[in-house]
């Protein structure tokens, strides 16, 4: 439980509504653009095994096991492999399997080893991903430094990535160095991020609801990941929201 005040409660409140909503009209691809149907249909096809995390954050049972997804051909980006991973452990899915997927050289130096750290964690398995992630913290709230990259836009996304991770692992741990770490990561967000120029997906939304002075960004990421594609989230989209809302619970 990470919301603090009034308007936060009122905007998590919404968001389970909204999740029940693009869950029922997933398989609507009639009234979506054709390049961003195929786009959708196609990562729906392969994000479909982490769907059953929206089912649990709509409170019904995560199902059966199923047959593990191929998570070494998943394409679009590289973050996608171990967000689902981490969707499919959250449900309880081939947990075994889940750690033999997972890189035992991912660290706090890239956004895609911090999810599979976080993902790790979803399995009870041990991790110094995030102690080194609260150590790596620059006094900016960044987890990296921008020099790293070619683009403003490739930084902003891998900070939303990172912090995503590390306001999800303060949620369910409720550990106090982890929450202002997300605090402070916000905060940067708020002050130099361009949403709409970094992602189109609801990273992170959920590390934006602890203050007024952040929870403008949440609204702002929710609704441009609402306009793509026509005004409904692709899978990957449904997985984070769904993350939020347990978080936000």
């Amino acid at each position: 439980m990470i919301v603090q005040s009034a308007s936060h409660v009122r905007f998590s409140a919404a968001l389970p509504g909204i999740l029940a909503g693009e869950e029922a009209r997933a398989g609507d691809a009639a009234r979506i653009p054709g390049w961003a149907a195929q786009h959708t249909a196609a990562l729906d096809a392969t994000l479909a095994p982490g769907l059953p995390l929206v089912g649990l954050a709509l409170g019904r049972e995560a199902g059966p096991p199923g047959a593990m997804p191929d998570l070494t051909v998943l394409g679009g980006r590289p973050i996608y492999r171990p967000s689902l991973a981490y969707a499919l452990a959250r449900c309880g899915f081939l947990l075994a399997e889940i750690r033999a997927l997972a890189d035992p050289l991912a660290g706090a130096d890239s956004a895609v080893g911090v999810w599979w750290g976080l993902t790790l964690a979803a399995t009870g398995q041990p991790t110094r991903v995030f102690q080194d992630l609260l150590l790596r913290q620059r006094p900016t709230g960044e987890f990296f430094p921008a020099g790293r990259y070619d683009s403003p836009d490739l930084h902003w996304y891998d900070e939303l990535v990172v912090l995503h991770a590390v306001a999800t692992r303060a949620a369910h741990t409720a550990d106090a160095a982890l929450l202002a770490a997300a605090d402070r990561a916000a905060r940067f967000h708020t002050e130099e991020t361009q949403p709409d120029h970094a992602t189109s997906q609801p990273w992170a939304i959920h590390a934006f609801c602890r203050s007024d002075q952040t929870l403008p960004l949440a609204e702002l990421l929710l609704h441009g990941a609402l306009a793509q594609n026509a005004g409904r989230l692709d899978a990957i989209g449904r997985i984070l929201l769904a993350d939020a809302v347990i978080c936000l619970a």
